[in-house]
């Protein structure tokens, strides 16, 4: 289950995008001689608001308009999405099961739980039995509709049976990116060698990526937590890309 932004509010802010582009290109041309700073000003100033500040609202690092549609993206930059994760999710499925069923479902909310507790009491009506979400906040209802169930929750970027632990009781394991990693070695490079630039991955090859302990299954499958090891280990390999 993905959170990602509708179409309305993707199309707000590329208008006010577009507003503040032709804009400034039309006061440019009127005033050769005016700075570029001063044109800015002046343009801010006479746009309507809802075109000022729709596009850093909706359009701003972090808010879900990054999950969904085109991103521009330094070339040969490769950024995880919810796509990713999903995709991910349903080719390990079918590896351990080929005829099993993978449901798919878009919230349109990164900030929502109860909108993600809807969908997922939806889901579990339909027979859905392991939910797996990848959905910010909205995600934390998820996982609350999972526990009200009794059926099983997968957490996501961190290990959220600590930090949701009002849904530890069915959180089996979580896919997290180790962000304590990631600053480590980036307070790491910094210190080495000051200042830098382009782009540090980190991944199953630096041990950026990896599952959570395993809870709530009691006992745990015989040879569950080899084929968990295994499989990252291949994922450093090159041997395993979840992702074809």
């Amino acid at each position: 289950m993905e959170g990602c932004p509708g179409r309305r509010q993707r199309d707000r802010g590329a208008k006010a995008g577009r507003h503040r582009h032709q804009g400034h290109r039309g006061l440019q041309a009127e005033h050769p001689t005016a700075r570029r700073s001063e044109v800015r000003r002046h343009l801010h100033r006479r746009l309507p608001h809802r075109h000022r500040h729709a596009g850093r609202r909706e359009g701003q690092p972090g808010h879900p308009v990054l999950w969904c549609g085109p991103v521009r993206r330094r070339p040969g930059a490769r950024q995880l999405s919810g796509t990713d994760y999903i995709k991910g999710y349903e080719n390990g499925a079918k590896s351990v099961k080929s005829t099993v069923t993978v449901t798919i479902n878009y919230v349109e909310d990164f900030n929502a739980p109860d909108k993600g507790e809807a969908s997922a009491k939806t889901m579990i009506g339909q027979g859905v039995d392991v939910l797996f979400q990848v959905a910010g906040l909205t995600g934390a209802g998820v996982l609350r509709a999972a526990c009200n169930a009794k059926v099983y929750g997968i957490g996501v970027d961190v290990d959220q049976y600590l930090s949701l632990p009002d849904s530890k009781a069915c959180i089996i394991t979580s896919a997290e990116k180790h962000l304590q990693n990631a600053t480590r070695d980036a307070i790491k490079r910094f210190k080495d060698k000051g200042k830098q630039t382009g782009n540090f991955t980190n991944d199953a090859t630096n041990d950026g990526i990896g599952a959570s302990e395993i809870r709530n299954l009691s006992p745990v499958p015989a040879g569950l937590t080899d084929k968990l090891k295994q499989a990252t280990e291949d994922m450093k390999s090159g041997k395993l890309k979840p992702i074809p």
